[in-house]
């Protein structure tokens, strides 16, 4: 199972389009995967995360949580809920832009229970290939 941590700087010397140029080239490389997107969302109005599959009948999926979820939480919960949706397709990318959930799932001395639940559900899936 291999994980890319890269992340695509917002700054003055790096387009905005970097990261979507970035995903292009990467899809061009595995044509014959399932490719989800996630993102998490904290605002004072609630929380919440969502997951898209960009395929020929794109498909989204949407969760409310707690309002008083943090963003790490937020982001980890689509990326669980994304590799659960996802372990069911043979070949599968998941796209996030959140550096620290990434992060989290590489270190296996990790304690966090969302973190614990992807770890885990990773490693059953590559049993299972």
């Amino acid at each position: 199972m291999k994980f890319s941590t890269s992340s695509a700087s917002m700054d003055d010397r790096s387009p905005q389009s970097e990261p979507l140029t970035r995903s292009i080239r990467i899809r061009e490389n595995h044509p014959d995967h399932s490719y989800y997107y996630t993102d998490g969302s904290k605002t004072v109005e609630g929380a919440g995360c969502s997951i898209v599959l960009d395929d020929i009948e794109p498909q989204v999926w949407s969760f409310k949580l707690p309002r008083d979820t943090e963003i790490f939480a937020c982001e980890a919960f689509a990326l669980l809920k994304a590799v659960e949706i996802a372990c069911e397709k043979e070949k599968f990318l998941i796209f996030t832009d959140s550096k620290s959930v990434l992060a989290a799932i590489c270190n296996h001395h990790s304690t966090n229970v969302l973190v614990k639940k992807i770890q885990n559900t990773l490693q059953e899936y590559e049993a299972g290939k």
